[in-house]
């Protein structure tokens, strides 16, 4: 790659697709490839979008040089060396007309600097052991941030004051992430809530901290991890705010989100259930027996107009959540069901008329399932 991309970089006018068709899996090859060598990544005069998957191959970023034309750059499975720096190469001096910028899967970035006046989509997933971001693109519309911090802490400062979609799917810590304005910021997603598991007590706390740094959110992304079995967790309705860790989470966590979300027009709701072990039961006289009160206490979603569902395997504990939300809505028009893939055609006939049950006349109710890997709309036989 080292001997000919050079030659393409003076050649390439339109876009440009590598990818490494055996990439390395675990840990340990990884940093074999790594060790390898590295290829530097030349400077694209002519290109207008890059597309980098590379089975973790060493990629040495240029020092200098200016990207005239790239508009789009997608690195994967990357392993940055330097001397260049990654932020310094995709900023506005040096890649002036970059509006699509991802990076899903890396290694050797431990600091991410980006000021660009023309980026309008950033993603930046899986970025092992970032440990600063900074970014100030005034004109950036879409930010997906997911499993990216190292475990010491995220320090970030974001400034994008007409960012619309914002995903932060990583720790937050208030006192060490600033995110500036965001009076246009419309759709919001967050770390996944896990219940039932106390070992997750913190991220649930850095969920629910997040959520109340913003107002006026329209569409709520929110995802539900909860463990396949159950069985030695005797209550699952439970407090979850005032609890210290140590103790379970249950549907009192989507109660407690949503308290913090009562405005929102959209819920886009998703499923993930953990192979995790259980965890040990609480003792007798433990806080987690008390009633829990919150069932008692009052919450309208006045707003809620649709509800989206993905994943859904049927289980008591889904139900618990969305028999919730029919509870808590007085507008709403329409909910939209995809079924786990896992899903048998006898299967989702048999959820498709326990939702009649408890569904109102006046909502439109969708459900989709996966056949031969492709999502499609379900029609129940008669």
């Amino acid at each position: 790659m080292g001997v000919w991309l050079p030659a393409a970089a003076r050649r390439v006018t339109g876009d440009l697709s590598l990818v490494n068709c055996f990439p390395p899996y675990g840990a340990k090859k990884e940093e074999e490839s790594a060790q390898r060598g590295s290829f530097e990544f030349p400077c694209f005069e002519k290109a207008t979008a890059i597309h980098f998957l590379l089975g973790f191959h060493g990629l040495a970023v240029p020092p200098t040089g200016v990207f005239t034309r790239l508009s789009t750059i997608y690195l994967g499975r990357v392993w940055f060396h330097g001397p260049g720096d990654l932020g310094d190469a995709v900023s506005s001096p040096r890649c002036p007309c970059l509006q699509r910028l991802g990076v899903d899967g890396a290694h050797g970035l431990g600091g991410l600097s980006i000021h660009s006046e023309s980026m309008l989509q950033l993603e930046l997933k899986n970025v092992r052991s970032l440990s600063q971001l900074t970014i100030v693109a005034p004109a950036l519309k879409e930010l997906t941030l997911e499993f990216c911090f190292a475990k010491s802490g995220p320090v970030a400062n974001i400034t994008a004051p007409l960012l619309a979609n914002l995903v932060w799917n990583d720790v937050y810590d208030p006192s060490s992430v600033s995110l500036g304005k965001m009076e246009h910021l419309r759709l919001l997603g967050t770390y996944s809530c896990f219940v039932y598991q106390y070992s997750h007590f913190m991220r649930n706390q850095s969920c629910v901290s997040f959520l109340q740094r913003f107002e006026g959110i329209d569409t709520l992304l929110l995802t539900l991890v909860y463990p396949l079995d159950t069985k030695y967790y005797r209550y699952y309705m439970m407090e979850d705010i005032a609890y210290t860790s140590g103790h379970a989470f249950g549907a009192s966590v989507l109660f407690h989100v949503l308290r913090l979300c009562n405005g929102i027009r959209r819920l886009m709701l998703q499923f993930v259930a953990s192979d995790s072990k259980a965890q040990t039961v609480c003792s007798r006289d433990c806080m987690c027996d008390q009633p829990a009160d919150w069932e008692t206490k009052e919450l309208l979603l006045n707003h809620l107009e649709e509800v989206e569902i993905d994943g859904l395997r049927g289980s008591e504990q889904e139900f618990a959540f969305v028999k919730r939300v029919f509870n808590w809505v007085t507008k709403l028009k329409e909910m939209t069901v995809t079924f786990h893939f896992s899903i048998s055609e006898i299967k989702a006939k048999e959820l498709y008329k326990v939702f009649q049950i408890f569904s109102r006349p006046e909502v439109c109710m969708k459900f989709y399932v996966y056949r031969n890997c492709s999502k499609v709309l379900y029609a129940p036989e008669d």
